[in-house]
């Protein structure tokens, strides 16, 4: 993985293990949802960076794998979003790319948003 990239990917391991550790999927609080869907979004568009630089999905779902105190429910949320990114087209040009990660930063938050609403209470 490259040196940049690491150093993203870390970040949002470091915002996916803080506080959403104690906010279960679907719980009754907005802020929790809130929170959870900006992480799923930020580490879905790190991680469609470093797919659209070459670098390979087993690496992010070993990282998290290794992200022991995430509950197990999280860590599938979090594998199926990586799946779902390297399953995007590759991009040429930088503003190819640049477009799609945003595109991908707001999709993964609507739909997060959408599920965590749309879930039993």
């Amino acid at each position: 993985m490259r040196k940049t990239n690491i150093i993203s990917l870390i970040a949002a391991c470091i915002l996916l293990s803080s506080g959403l550790l104690h906010a279960e999927p679907s719980s009754n609080t907005p802020n929790d949802k809130e929170e959870l869907c900006k992480a799923a979004s930020y580490f879905a568009s790190v991680t469609f960076e470093g797919y659209q630089n070459g670098e390979k999905k087993k690496d992010y779902l070993e990282i998290v794998d290794e992200m022991t105190d995430i509950p197990s429910s999280k860590k599938d949320y979090f594998k199926k979003l990586v799946n779902e990114v390297f399953s995007k087209p590759l991009y040429s040009s930088k503003e190819e790319k640049s477009d799609a990660v945003q595109k991908i930063n707001k999709d993964i938050y609507a739909d997060c948003m959408k599920k965590e609403s749309s879930a039993p209470k």
